[in-house]
């Protein structure tokens, strides 16, 4: 799994979506052990059937 934490949000990349649903879990739970009362997370799915895609690959779309 790649990964890129910007000013807004973290944008997880993998090959697989239950890669990434697994990620966010392991992150509650790390969050809850600490003790923390409320987590919120909010997903947005980017899922490209058509053609092979990465994060690298749309901004450089945008660069150029």
């Amino acid at each position: 799994m790649e990964y890129e934490v910007t000013p807004m949000a973290t944008v997880l990349e993998a090959s697989d979506l239950e890669t990434i649903l697994r990620a966010v879990e392991v992150s509650h739970a790390a969050l809850r052990s600490m003790g923390v009362e409320r987590i919120a997370s909010s997903l947005r799915v980017d899922e490209r059937l058509d053609k092979p895609r990465t994060m690298r690959d749309k901004v450089l779309s945008v660069r150029t």
